[in-house]
């Protein structure tokens, strides 16, 4: 009994430690897939941009044709 207090000392302290490496860990794994979705994102923008501008020169093409 005499050295139980210092047993669950050290006990909270290591499931605390648990505890922030794991919360840790999850915070990575969320930034993580946040950065993927965000460069999907930005790659999908880029090919919908990139699509507008053929069409739009398609157009300017069909227009000085039919002038």
């Amino acid at each position: 009994m005499e050295g139980f207090p210092k047993e669950l000392e050290a006990a909270i302290k290591r499931v605390k430690e648990e505890g922030r490496g794991i919360a840790h860990h999850q915070a990575k794994v969320k930034a993580d897939l946040y950065a993927k979705d965000m460069e999907g994102n930005k790659r999908n923008y880029e090919l919908r941009i990139q699509s507008l501008q053929e069409t739009l020169q398609n157009q300017e093409t069909r227009i000085h044709a039919l002038s």
